[in-house]
Formats: structure tokens, sequence, C-alpha cells
């Protein structure tokens, strides 16, 4: 299509504008009575009376000039007519039609191809009566253009029909149909190119709708301002009688996004036979069947009324073979299961061997399950349940999932029942550490190796198979044995022991289900990758598991627009989003190079494609497989009124309460990600790529547990907590400091030896990875004590968490020590936990130390070259419990005079990511001043340019200059006057 405004060009097609003057003369003027001239000039034309009220007036003088002679349409005319562009020297005033006019679209099958239409009534031949009065706008991607049709009429029953109608054009052939290029409503008509943005889903409609508007008036403004600035050098020449040009017209309005969605609906309806083909024409030999109730709330209208749920079942590409929703479970699956059976028969192919499900796996007393059950006529299935469903259920047995170690839980539970492929582990390591050596990292460990490793790198090229039934239940129970007294800083159990002793109870018999069938490959190549060094890493694409079948449950969720949808809506939505769905799917799941044309209009692809090997060979969009016939099978909300003993919906877009429906739309502005921006990866991946360690005895009983150290600290301190509060008393002490010297450092490292020493010998005799803090506790008291008084809620405690943070600062850039951190909320849970465990209602009391015990004065430590000892960037320290020392590199550095202690819980070592402390400029260590060497005598006064000195008369207060060249007052008066300020 031409723009307006712009030259003219002659196409060969046959359906564009080009007029010969000389063959085909201007109509001559008709009669005064049927002629308008709306616009200037002599010149007058013809157009239908109705027809002048649908053709905005700047378009009206030409396209009567263009398709009429006389009263006549002419016989020979274009599909496609663009506006007259404005002539490059005029002594006439501009008119607007010449740039703010609108192509023309002429819809006439009939009147262009003599195309053979028939009836719908009789049978008998339509022809052309006559040219439809209607001229309607067509919504474009940057403008709007004109639509022309024709009325046809019936030779026998003189029946009339728009040659845009579904009932003509469904009887075109596929290319010609495809020429009509626009989707019909009440009021609007839109083009094809917006209806593929409303296709992609990548903006919501809201969204869309203003960038719509964008465009158009930018448009606009391009060709207004052409027009204005003709305009202005027209009137500009001069001339005895002043000019005066037309005023332009206003910019044609956007729909808004309703209406948008409502062309969405009416789009998906022409659609909707080969979208059903396409989905009940899917296979697969891996199966999934899980459920959602989230998008379900989503459905209105005449399904709307109790609670339902949304079955889908995929196969191992993730594609959907049906999605229905049921009203109830269990029994409410009957006729899908009977469905898909009938499918498989049907179209001759193999049954699955394998179905993965988030219950109903097990069969008791010997009999089939119910899963078995419902599909038997497929006797070699075997059911599986989804091992994340299974890890989720283990997990209930955690006091929270947000507890500090519940992370390291699921990646320990990961490891007892998973493990990875060696050889695959090997080459991918064996990648990493050739890239870190590329990269001149120095000291390259095995740690340091897996740390670079990334869950995703692992899902891609690594495999995992399960470690069968008993080895599984073992780690399983020896891992909860050594959870049970795992804590976090503030001593909050990982476990409910109670619980979790029941839970493992009830799911210990789950343990088979959860493992690979023998014989099954659950792996499929994709590709390969090729380093920078030449190794070849293959891609893998994992069956198992629910992963993603539950990502295309919450696509589905967010691509259905708005709060709500009534049922034929909802019915066009989910359908639309299965089929496209399987489109990526399958575009994903084959691991050649993806094809240059993306489309999702599938009748198109497979005409092109069977006329493409027909005459070349080849097909050419490969990866497209033609559906088969639509099997009948119900879908959505159809399967869900067939339970509730409704009639199906009857989906004709030319009845009037199709037509309601589909403008009964709800659109909020959701945004919509599209299926790209959802990348899940499997959640019992875990970065423990090595076998579960040696975990202590299962047989150990109560009486052997270690004693755990008391969550507070209480007036009688146990041994070592006294070298605690020594090093509290200090460390409280420098809250008022800006920096530290090395005195202070020495001391502080001296104490934190004395005190290292009792705690590792205290924690020799304890398992458990995480205990609360007893340095903490004991700062924390003392600042508590220091603040104490009647405004204890807010300020109180906002100034011990301010003193907190300080020292914590402090000995963290001078003495490279790390403090546990401390947040508002830490603060408020510590204080909670000491309220109840000391039964007070205030800030708790510090217990009383031997202020004789702290030694006055502690000899300076020698400074000694010391390695320091930093951790290595990936995994956080304390998410799987202790490190131990082969994770950490040893690094010289010369500069630190100050020895580092060993790592324990009480102090972390700083980390090369770890942000530096405060940058103030009081909590910098003191710098030697340089000499300074004066270059001039005195500084230069910039009022006089003389020295500023008194024997110049000069003189100055508090910042401010007095200068006697420029001051009307005398140097005392002067002062007087400053001094009053």
């Amino acid at each position: 299509m031409q723009n307006p405004g712009w030259p003219s060009v002659t196409c060969l097609c046959g359906f564009h504008s080009h007029r010969d003057e000389e063959t085909d003369p201007a109509p001559p003027a008709a009669d005064s009575d049927s002629t308008h001239d709306p616009g200037p000039g002599p010149v007058q034309f013809w157009l239908p009376d109705e027809m002048r009220e649908t053709i905005p007036s700047e378009d009206q003088r030409w396209i009567a000039t263009e398709l009429f002679h006389g009263d006549k349409l002419r016989p020979q005319v274009n599909m496609w007519y663009d506006p007259p562009v404005p002539a490059q020297t005029s002594v006439q005033a501009p008119s607007p039609e010449h740039f703010l006019s609108h192509s023309l679209l002429v819809w006439m099958p009939n009147h262009l191809w003599k195309a053979e239409l028939l009836c719908p009534v009789c049978g008998k031949q339509l022809l052309h009566h006559s040219v439809h009065k209607r001229v309607r706008k067509v919504l474009d991607i940057d403008r709007y253009y004109l639509m022309m049709t024709e009325t046809l009429r019936c030779t026998s029953c003189q029946l009339n029909y728009l040659s845009s109608s579904q009932t003509v054009l469904n009887q075109l052939d596929l290319p010609r149909r495809q020429l009509f290029r626009l989707v019909l409503t009440e009021r609007y008509a839109c083009d094809m190119r917006v209806v593929r943005m409303l296709r992609d889903r990548t903006l919501s409609f809201t969204r869309l709708a203003e960038q719509l508007r964008n465009i158009h008036g930018g448009e606009w403004l391009d060709h207004l301002s052409l027009y204005m600035g003709e305009c202005a050098d027209f009137v500009s020449r001069p001339r005895l009688f002043p000019a005066a040009c037309p005023e332009p017209p206003e910019p044609s309005d956007i729909p808004n996004s309703q209406w948008l969605l409502s062309v969405y609906g009416r789009d998906i309806v022409s659609r909707l036979e080969h979208m059903k083909a396409s989905i009940t024409s899917t296979f697969g030999s891996i199966l999934k069947l899980h459920s959602s109730v989230q998008i379900a709330r989503k459905l209105s209208g005449r399904a709307e009324g109790g609670k339902h749920w949304l079955y889908s079942v995929t196969n191992e590409t993730g594609q959907v073979l049906i999605s229905v929703l049921t009203a109830q479970e269990g029994p409410g699956l009957d006729s899908m299961a009977s469905g898909l059976m009938n499918r498989y028969r049907q179209a001759a192919t193999a049954p699955p061997v394998l179905m993965y499900m988030d219950s109903g796996c097990c069969s008791e007393n010997g009999h089939k399950s119910e899963m078995q059950a419902r599909f038997g006529g497929w006797p070699d299935l075997h059911i599986r349940l989804d091992v994340w469903s299974f890890m989720l259920r283990l997990a209930a047995g955690c006091t929270s999932d947000t507890h500090p170690l519940y992370s390291a839980f699921i990646a320990r539970l990961s490891v007892c029942i998973f493990q990875w492929d060696p050889l695959d582990i090997a080459l991918l390591r064996q990648t990493k550490r050739e890239h870190l050596e590329q990269e001149g990292v120095p000291f390259i460990t095995n740690d340091l190796v897996d740390s670079q490793i990334t869950a995703r790198e692992l899902v891609l090229h690594c495999r995992r198979r399960t470690r069968g039934v008993e080895t599984t239940v073992r780690y399983v129970e020896q891992l909860l044995q050594e959870l049970k007294n795992w804590r976090d800083p503030f001593g909050v159990p990982l476990l409910d022991a109670v619980k979790m002793e029941n839970i493992w109870h009830d799911q210990k018999k789950h343990v088979p289900c959860i493992q690979d069938v023998p014989g099954v490959i659950l792996y499929t190549e994709t590709g390969t990758s090729v380093t920078r060094t030449g190794l070849i890493l293959t891609k893998y694409r994992c069956a198992r598991g629910l992963t993603d079948l539950q990502s295309f449950h919450r696509h589905l969720n967010s691509f259905i627009p708005g709060a709500g949808a009534n049922s034929l809506n909802f019915q066009l939505y989910l359908l639309d989003g299965l089929y496209k769905w399987n489109q990526e799917q399958l575009a994903t799941s084959i691991g050649t190079k993806p094809s240059s044309v993306l489309s999702y209009a599938g009748e198109i692809v497979e005409y092109v494609n069977d006329n493409y090997l027909q005459l070349f060979g080849r097909k050419l969009v490969r990866t497209f497989p033609p559906p088969k016939q639509y099997t009948g099978e119900l879908i959505g909300v159809d399967y869900l009124l067939r339970q509730m003993g409704q009639p199906p919906q009857t989906v004709d877009p030319d009845t009037e309460e199709t037509i309601q429906l589909l403008e009964d739309v709800n659109d909020e502005g959701q945004e919509d990600g599209g299926f790209d921006e959802d990348v899940s990866i499997d959640p019992t991946v875990s970065l423990f790529l090595e076998d579960p360690p040696a975990f202590p005895s299962t047989s150990s009983t109560a009486e052997d547990a270690p004693v755990q150290i008391p969550e507070t600290v209480k007036n009688e301190n146990p041994s070592g907590l006294d070298e605690v509060d020594r090093l509290a008393d200090y460390l409280v002490d420098l809250r008022t400091e800006n920096h530290l010297s090395s005195t202070q450092v020495s001391d502080i490292v001296q104490l934190w030896h004395n005190m290292s020493e009792l705690k590792k010998q205290q924690r020799s005799s304890t398992s458990s990875p995480q205990q609360r803090c007893p340095l903490v506790d004991a700062i924390l008291l003392r600042l508590c004590e220091i603040y104490r008084g009647p405004d204890e809620e807010e300020t109180v405690w906002s100034l011990v968490l301010q003193d907190y943070c300080k020292i914590r600062q402090l000995i963290l850039a001078d003495a490279n020590l790390q403090l546990l951190d401390m947040s508002k909320s830490r603060l408020m849970q510590w204080r909670n936990q000491t309220h109840a465990a000391a039964g007070e209602q205030a800030p708790p009391k510090r217990p009383p130390v031997d202020i004789a015990k702290f030694p006055a004065v502690r000899p300076k430590l020698a400074a000694q070259m010391q390695p320091v000892v930093q951790l290595l960037p990936g995994k956080p320290l304390g998410t799987f419990g202790p490190r131990s020392a082969s994770t950490l590199t040893v690094v010289a550095i010369p500069q630190r005079l100050v020895p580092l202690p060993p790592a324990t819980l009480l102090f972390i070592p700083s980390t090369p990511h770890i942000v530096p402390a405060l940058s103030r400029p009081g909590s910098q260590r003191p710098v030697a001043r340089r000499t300074c060497n004066r270059k001039v005598e005195a500084n230069t006064c910039k009022k006089c340019g003389s020295f500023r000195t008194a024997a110049t008369g000069h003189s100055q207060f508090r910042g401010t200059v007095f200068c006697p060249a420029t001051e009307t007052l005398s140097k005392e008066q002067w002062l007087e006057k400053m001094r009053r300020k």
C-alpha cells in the first residue's frame, strides 16, 4: 500500500492504482441535482448520498474520479487505490486531500475476478448487484485506510449478500481469501498487520492501543506539517487579495483496548477449526497430567459457579494434548481419558509408556491405582509421581519455607534422590577450568570450578538418574537425622521433629513411585555448543517431572487478559493459547535451525508447504506438521458445559449472541510476557555435584544427642562466655569511634583468639551447623542497657541497631572481621525471642560482668605476615552448614599486617564482593601529611588584587573577608557589624 502524499508508482500486479488519462478520461460533469462540491475548485463529482456520509470529505473527490464514470461504477477497477500526490508547483491554494487523504481497498471479488459464488440457501449463482453504500474505515498500524465492497444478489431467491461476509469469503480459495486482510466489527475494521500484533501478545491490549495512538499521531503530524508548510509558503506570496487555505480535518480516533480485544476474539473464531484439529493431532510417548485452580477463577458467565479445575496433559516435548475444565476431580476425568485413548487408537499410534502426575500414583492392597484404572486401555502404562511434588510433601515438615536453611534442605534432599552422570559433570568441569585458565585466574581449585557452574548449565548439559529405592530411603533417613539439630542464627529449628517423623512415615511408601522406569529414555539431544577451547557440549531436554506443564499453566493464566472472561472468550483465549504454546514447544524441541518464517496462521503454512513440495520437492517450513482431522474431543469450557448438562457453545460470527459475547470483554491493562519470559528450571536441580557425605549413623539414640548451646545468655555464664563478654564490652565501647588504631585492632584480635579457642572446644561436641551467636547476644544486651528509657519502642531500637551496624563496619574495615548482619526485622525477632525466653516484657538486662577480669593494658601483637583467607564467590556461607577447609582459597596479601583469625560462625571472613564500610571522612585511617612548600608570599584578595594581609588593611571574620578598598565602613565598624550577625 502506498502512503498518502508519496509519489505514485506503477505496479504490475494489477491490483494497484494506475489510470491513463488518455484512455480513461475523467468523468464529465453531471446535472446539478445529483452533484455536490464540498471542496474547492470548479470540477464537480458524483457520489451516492449514502456514501458521502461515510467517506471523509478530503477523499470524496478523488474516489469519485477514480471509481465512477457518470453515475456508474467503471467496468475496470483495481483492488488498491492510492490518493493523489501534491503537485510540485501550483498556483492554487493547497488542498488537504493531497496531504491527509486515505488509501482505498476495493473488495469486489465478483466484479474484479468474476469469482463463482453460490447462494447458501438455494445454491444458485450470486452476481454483482451494486456498490455497497457504506465505506468502512480500516485501522492499520500507522494510519487508516478505506474499504469499499459490493452487494451480491442471488439470481433465484433474490437474497442479498455482502462480499465481505463470512458466507462469501469461505467460498474463495485460500490465496484470494487472504487478500481480504482485515477483520470487520460493527463500527470499525482492523487490518491484519494489527491482528498479527494482537496474536503475538507481547504487550497488553492497553499498551498496544497506546502504541497505535502514538504511531498514528506521529504519522498524522508528519503529513500535517507538509500541508502547513505549503499553506504558509502560498500565503506568503505577494498578491492583490489575501489568500486563504482550507482548514485540515480532525484526526481519527483510535479505538480503545476493549475493541482490540473483540477484534482478537473474531480473529480466533476464523481459525477455530484449524486450532482444534491441531490440538487433537498431538501425541507423545511420555505424558504428564497436572491441574490448576488459579486460571479457572477467571471464568465467568454461564459456566460460572462452584469450584473448577483446569486439567492439562502434555507430552515429553511440552506440547499440550488436551486441556479441560472440570467441576470434579477423579471421575470427572474419565471422559478426557477415554478421548485420549480413542485418539491413539484411531491414529494407529503406539500408546504412551510413562505418565507423571502429582497424586494417585500408588496402588493399595494389590489393586490398580486410580490412574491405572482410568487409563485401563493402556495396560503397559507406568504411573510415576513427580519428584518435586514428593519433595514438597517432605518440606511440609519444616518450620517455615522462609527459614534460612530451607534451601539447603531442598538441595540436600535432591542429592539423596538423584545422582549426576559423572561423564557429563567431568566434561562441564573441564570446560569451566579451561575458561578460567584463559582468563588468567590463579590458584584454580575444584571448588572454584564448581562455583562457576550454574543450575541452568547443569540442566542443559548434564543428565541425572535416580539412585534406587534402598539408597534413597537410606540417604533420606540419614539426612533427616542430621537435620534435627539444625537451627538458624536466632535459634529457630529447621525441622518440626514430630511432624517430619509422621510425614516421612506416610511418604516413605512413595519412594518407588519417583524412581526412573528402566528402559525409558528421558533425555533427548536438542543440539550442541562448542566452547572457545574446542570442547563440544551436548544440549539435552529432560522429560522427567511436571516442570514444563506448570510453566504452561503460569503462561496460560497471564494469557487470558483482565480479571475474568465470559465462557466464549475464555474458550477462545484458551484454544489460542494451547495452539501457540504447541507451536513454540515444537520449534524449541527440534535440534535444527529454526525456520525464518514464523506465523501462527497454520492453514496458510500448510497450503504453502503442500504446493512448495509439489513444485520444488521440499517443504518451506519443515518443522510444521500438518494437522489431522478434528477428533471431536471436548476441550476447555465445552468439557465443563457437558458435565453441567448444558449445550455446547455455538460460535457463529454472524449471530447477534456471538457478537455480544465477543464484545463483552474486560481488559485491565495486564501485561503479557509472551512465552519467552518465563524460563523454568527444574526446582529439584541441586548444585551439589558429589554424592552425599558420610552421615552420622541412624542408630544413634536421643541420649547420644549433643547438648545444644543455650538460646539466651543467662546470668550464670557457662564456660567460655566470660571471654565473649570481654570482647562484647570492648566492642561496645568503640561505638563512638570513627576508626580503630593499630593497638585497638591488636586487642580485638587477641580477645578474638582467646574466645575462639574456647568456642572451638565447645563446638567440637555438636553437629549442629547453625547456632545462635553468643557474641551478638552480648553486644545487643549491652546496647539495650545503655539506651534503656521511657521511649523504648522506636527510638531505643533504632539507636541499638545504629550502634551495632557502626561496630560491625568498624571491625570489618580495620580488623577485617565481620559480624553477623543485622536488620530491623532481625533485631525485632531477636527481641521477641529474648523476651519470651526471659519471661519479660521490657528490654532485657545484660548479665553482670566482672570488670576486673578485663585486661587493663594488653601488649601490642607483633606484626605477622599471614595469608588472608578469602571465600570464593559462589554458594553463600551457611547455606549447607559450616564450610570445610577445602572450600577456602589462601591468597597472600603482604599489605595486611594483622593476622586474620580462623573462620567460625561468630565472625565471617570478608568475601571479595562484600561492600566496604561506609565511606565517612572520619572512618579512614590518618595518613601522613605531605610537606607544604608555599610558592607565594600571601593569598591575593579577589576584590582589589592586593595581598590579603594585615599590612594591606585586610581582615576576615568567620570566613568573610574585609577589603578596605571596597568597604565603606572602617575595620572596627565592620567587625562590630559582623559580630552582631
